[in-house]
């Protein structure tokens, strides 16, 4: 459990929403999302927002959180409940959701965050995840960013939405009781 005041708060949501937008202009000269769209457009979409994200959380974590006194704990407690807010608005329908769950698959993979079954509390520790977030950016920078399409369908079915994920089951434990916490270790 986190104490995070109403005002760190809005201070953390404006910049996490500016910084998404923020990220979605990160690219490389000479490369677009014209190839991946053109052969597939919802993984295209998918592996965008999901740079938006990565990217745009640690502009947040590594430049604005500082300038605002804001506590990078906050920050990724912040983009965590976002994480599993966008995953609960419906998978495989928003193109953020599928995104958002990339994320955390891939952090879950990494160790940086873990699901206890048997609780099913999701946990993390705040410079796991932001180390986590470097790295899925520099997986991003070599296949969505420079357009390599095989790997980047790679990274989407590795870590996307599927049916053998432990975040099927955090889901479905959404679905029956509301989320009432983010805890760290």
């Amino acid at each position: 459990n986190l104490d995070v005041s109403l005002d760190d708060l809005a201070k953390v949501q404006t910049l996490g929403v500016f910084a998404h937008e923020i990220g979605h202009f990160v690219h490389i000269d000479g490369f677009g999302f014209q190839k991946i769209t053109e052969k597939n457009k919802w993984i295209s979409h998918v592996m965008q927002e999901t740079a938006a994200d990565v990217f745009g959380i640690l502009f947040v974590v590594d430049i604005f959180a500082d300038k605002f006194g804001i506590p990078k704990e906050k920050v990724v407690y912040y983009y965590l409940a976002e994480c599993l807010r966008y995953m609960d608005r419906g998978l495989g329908v928003f193109s953020d959701s599928d995104g958002m769950f990339l994320q955390l698959n891939y952090f879950l993979e990494l160790g940086a965050l873990s699901y206890d079954q048997s609780t099913g509390k999701l946990t993390g520790n705040s410079d796991h995840i932001v180390a986590a977030l470097r790295s899925l950016g520099r997986v991003l920078s070599d296949t969505l960013l420079v357009e390599n399409l095989e790997r980047t369908e790679c990274l989407f079915d590795k870590f996307g939405p599927s049916e053998n994920s432990l975040l099927k089951e955090l889901l479905t434990n959404m679905e029956k009781k509301p989320l009432k916490s983010i805890e760290y270790i």
